[in-house]
């Protein structure tokens, strides 16, 4: 039996793991943290982009591969881990709201998204056209003098502690998976023969181990891994630690006035209703707590663990409730509120306030290989399980070639 190791128990890795199990190989999933699905894929917003956020992309490569990736996440992830019903739970619609101070027009933002649909209605016969809303109900939940106009899509966001949780039940349940919590991979040689060298650390001290076959799915530490077997990103990266605000058990009155929102075309931000009673919030300006264009991404850890709790709540209710003027009630539950967060990796070097920022599509994402070395850039929450089961794919064929 081939030795497989998989490296990061996040949403690609662990996607990874159970579908080489169905295949029949066993594997070693290593994970720094404590328990799996712990970092960006619990900490992000869940949102299942439909591409409507990519309306600068001007190729449409980035809208089309998650299009086609929302459309069939729930069923993926469903079927792959035997989940429950209630472990994938839905937001409320989002709305796509478009700011004055966009950085595209809102011509541009309806054009973009007309396109999108005409696309999904394509591959998804049951799908529902996004709607401009009427003035009525834009004035009753938005501020007009920050915001032009706005759209209501389809769009939803799955709640990522629920199918995170469900996940990792699955990960347990599977003999094929040995996981491997609390170790740090501090580099890999490639050996003759196509067998790789990990350097592990754990709490009872370092050591090595020979692999005939790795998946790195490291997310925010795949590129220096990829870089010690000598496989080069084909760009330049940009990594930038967002922050994420959790509200939990808001008053059912409040819930069911705060809208499922995203702010565009800039440096904005999300407000989810999660659909049990939770709201999260990341207000870009106040959330980015770093960047960095170097591929070691533990100083962007060390710098979002300076924040000042209070400040980055309430900052972002302010930053968010200039347009979303309910969301100012968000403050009485700023005490109880539970910060999280995780880094965002994406080809570029400028921030996404440049107009030609590459962070405005995601391009190059999926799977790369070099040998028995296959790399896993999960591009977005969305596609991440579709690009693990390709990378399982790959692992099947380069063993039995």
């Amino acid at each position: 039996m081939p030795r497989i190791a998989i490296l990061g128990a996040g949403l690609a890795g662990c996607s990874a793991a159970v579908r080489l199990a169905q295949l029949g190989l066993s594997s070693t999933l290593f994970e720094q943290a404590a328990r799996p699905m712990s970092g960006a894929s619990r900490n992000n917003e869940g949102k299942l982009h439909l591409g409507f956020v990519y309306a600068a992309d001007p190729t449409g490569r980035s809208w089309h591969v998650m299009a086609e990736a929302a459309v069939a996440f729930e069923t993926c992830v469903r079927d792959l881990f035997s989940l429950r019903p209630q472990d994938i739970c839905l937001s409320t619609p989002f709305a796509y709201t478009v700011c004055r101070d966009s950085a595209l027009p809102p011509t541009a933002i309806e054009a973009h998204l007309d396109q999108v649909d005409t696309y999904l209605r394509s591959i998804d016969a049951g799908y529902r056209a996004c709607q401009a809303l009427p003035d009525r109900d834009l004035s009753g939940t938005f501020d007009t003098d920050h915001v032009a106009t706005a759209f209501m899509t389809p769009e939803r966001a799955v709640h990522v502690g629920r199918l995170a949780d469900g996940i990792t039940r699955a990960i347990s349940k599977t003999p094929a998976i040995t996981l491997r919590t609390g170790t740090r991979i501090l580099g890999a040689d490639r050996l003759a023969d196509e067998v790789y060298q990990l350097r592990l650390a754990q709490a009872d001290g370092q050591r090595s181990e020979t692999f005939d076959l790795v998946i790195n799915a490291l997310w925010d530490d795949r590129l220096r891994l990829d870089a010690c077997i000598g496989l080069d990103a084909p760009g330049p990266a940009i990594m930038r630690y967002k922050a994420s605000i959790l509200f939990d058990a808001v008053p059912p009155d409040l819930l069911n006035r705060l809208p499922s929102t995203t702010l565009v075309s800039g440096a904005f931000g999300d407000l989810v209703n999660r659909g049990d009673g939770s709201v999260y919030l990341s207000w870009y300006p106040v959330c980015k707590l770093g960047q960095t264009t170097d591929i070691d991404a533990r100083a962007l850890r060390e710098q979002a663990s300076l924040v000042d709790p209070e400040s980055l709540v309430n900052g972002s209710i302010d930053g968010i409730a200039r347009y979303v003027p309910v969301a100012r009630e968000l403050h009485q539950l700023a005490p109880t509120a539970r910060i999280g967060g995780g880094v965002i990796v994406a080809w570029g070097q400028t921030d996404i306030t440049d107009r030609s920022s590459k962070l405005h599509a995601r391009e190059n994402i999926g799977v790369e290989q070099t040998g028995r070395w296959i790399s896993v850039n999960s591009g977005k929450f969305t596609t991440a399980p579709a690009f693990g089961l390709a990378a399982a794919a790959s692992a099947r064929d380069a063993l039995s070639g």
